[in-house]
């Protein structure tokens, strides 16, 4: 399973072991098993102890294993999201939210809140919990940010869904995915190359990793926020602002690229560390620099993609078109600037 292989391989680099966490008073427990629906969750009797998210988090569970075992079903599925077609991750999503309003509604019985708010707050007391006393050893923290990409990665897939519901025809999943992964192929292997040999790479590997995503939770934020008319339509609807937003986007595609190109320049070329990297090592280091050089290229053509694909006009305006899509195009300038801050930051990961 991919969470397991890639905590594995983690241990095997690092070479130490999860920190015991400081005991704390036990929390109310949630049951997430009641209800005539448990018949159809996963069985779990059958894994290895280690492909558990109670063992990575053996503290918390001893606090409340029912939101251990919850937040493991968001967990456990992220990969079908992150690497499935959009039938796989419309079936994860369901999964995830119908638990998710199970456990709310375990605790919070008799609430008239949306399942999507719902979800969205069963999923906020999840991470609060278990950000008390997180473990902070290097294996904590990838553990600790696996978790986090997976909560980030159910709650991109709740705004995309609050979106579609408004407006299908902006759906720009299919080309964010291509982005998605040419950023983390160049970000990440930044990270790489500053750690290389270090300890700190698992940690800062995953942490770059969780800013693209957290990037583009806040791109869908803003645009459900659009859908639902939260804009100042008589200003975005001039003439004026859409000049000056063209402008901006522009400059945000300008600083993107040098941004690539000067983060890509920052990276020690292998020249620079043959004196201190024994041969084999520095084979290794020169075929990640190469890769990094070479990704420059593809994230590049991936945006530029990505940008077509969001040049239309949302239909979720009435009577205000141009107003709208002159909003669309802010929050994409806002996102370029965004991903713009995550290539920059990469370096100072390592």
């Amino acid at each position: 399973m991919k969470k397991f292989i890639f905590l594995v391989i983690a241990i095997i680099i690092v070479g130490i072991a999860v920190v015991a966490i400081p005991d704390l008073k036990k929390d109310k427990q949630i049951d997430v098993k009641s209800g005539e629906e448990n018949e159809d969750r996963p069985t779990t009797d059958s894994l290895d102890n280690s492909d558990r998210l109670a063992f990575w988090f053996p503290h918390h569970d001893s606090l409340n294993s029912g939101l251990v075992s919850l937040a493991e079903v968001v967990w456990r599925l992220d990969s079908a999201a992150a690497n499935g077609n959009n039938k796989e991750r419309d079936e994860w999503f369901a999964k995830c939210e119908k638990d998710l309003v199970r456990g709310f509604d375990s605790i919070h019985s008799g609430s008239t809140l949306s399942n999507y708010r719902k979800a969205d707050s069963m999923l906020t007391e999840i991470e609060d919990f278990f950000k008390k006393d997180a473990d902070l050893s290097t294996m904590g923290m990838i553990v600790n940010f696996d978790l986090q990409s997976s909560f980030l990665t159910y709650r991109i897939s709740a705004e995309s869904k609050q979106i579609m519901t408004y407006d299908p025809t902006i759906d720009d999943s299919k080309y964010w995915d291509i982005l998605q992964k040419a950023m983390t192929d160049f970000c990440v292997g930044v990270v790489l190359a500053d750690w290389f040999g270090g300890s700190g790479a698992g940690p800062a590997s995953i942490a770059s990793r969780n800013s693209i995503l957290e990037a583009r939770y806040g791109d869908l934020k803003r645009i459900h926020k659009m859908c639902l008319g939260e804009y100042p339509a008589r200003i975005t609807g001039t003439k004026e602002f859409g000049d000056h937003i063209d402008n901006r986007l522009t400059e945000s595609i300008v600083k993107f690229k040098k941004a690539v190109e000067q983060t890509s320049k920052s990276i020690g070329n292998p020249k620079e560390v043959k004196d201190w990297l024994p041969e084999d090592r520095l084979n290794d280091y020169t075929n990640l620099y190469d890769k990094i050089q070479a990704s420059k290229k593809p994230l590049i053509e991936a945006l530029g993609k990505w940008l077509d694909s969001r040049d239309k006009t949302p239909k979720c305006a009435i009577n205000a078109e141009r107003a709208a899509k002159n909003k669309y195009k802010e929050i994409t300038a806002e996102m370029v600037d965004s991903l713009t801050i995550c290539v920059v930051d990469c370096h100072a990961e390592g």
